[in-house]
């Protein structure tokens, strides 16, 4: 694989889990922790997920109040 098929790769992947993380919070109805997303969407650590949530905050895709813990378990 070349490195711009694996660039490609990686933003595709990065992506694919962007969009599991708004679907976990636009599916939730109470607020949730980033440790409740790290368990639901597949193979994303909590400090993936806790940037994911604050790109999703900085566009506007999800509210603060939703999130209760913005810190990730170890």
């Amino acid at each position: 694989m070349n490195p711009n098929q694996k660039s490609v790769s990686n933003q595709v992947l990065a992506v694919g889990r962007t969009i599991g993380v708004l679907k976990f919070a636009v599916n939730e109805t109470k607020p949730f922790q980033v440790s409740d997303v790290a368990k639901s969407v597949n193979d994303v650590n909590s400090f993936t997920v806790l940037r994911y949530i604050k790109t999703l905050i900085e566009l506007g895709y999800i509210e603060k109040p939703l999130v209760l813990n913005t810190k990730p378990h170890l």
